[in-house]
């Protein structure tokens, strides 16, 4: 089970502590939540181009096609029934493997969302301190 697979498997898991939910909310909430993470990734490293280049290089629509696009290519990845295989399998895994899961989904979380909110705030200082460079 390579990165990408696992990352599915506890975002899957993520959302349903308690087992009572559907398993195609939880397969689109898992998905969303990738293509969400995968978009800040890209973002932040647009946005420091974009820093270096002293021009924006994306607006918000283009944000969200990008979401939509990264949306779209996981949801035909990874099938009904390829979540449902790919959970049996992480079910399977002895719990150690399941620690370090959740510590690399947890840490690939947190430096995600640092990077981009790290990234964007240092974009509006900038903005800030020397005046909006797209004008």
């Amino acid at each position: 089970m390579n990165f990408y697979y696992r990352f599915y498997c506890k975002s899957y898991t993520w959302y349903n502590p308690n087992g009572r939910k559907d398993k195609d909310s939880l397969r689109l909430s898992a998905i969303a939540l990738m293509a969400g993470l995968f978009s800040f990734n890209i973002l932040t490293i647009i946005f420091f181009i974009s820093l270096n280049i002293k021009h924006t290089i994306v607006n918000k629509w283009q944000g969200l096609l990008l979401f939509s696009i990264l949306y779209a290519i996981n949801l035909l990845i990874i099938s009904t029934e390829k979540s449902d295989a790919l959970n049996a399998e992480y079910k399977l895994l002895p719990e150690t493997n399941q620690k370090r899961i959740n510590i690399e989904f947890y840490s690939y979380l947190i430096v995600s969302l640092m990077s981009f909110i790290f990234i964007l705030g240092l974009t509006a200082y900038i903005k800030y301190k020397y005046g909006n460079y797209d004008l």
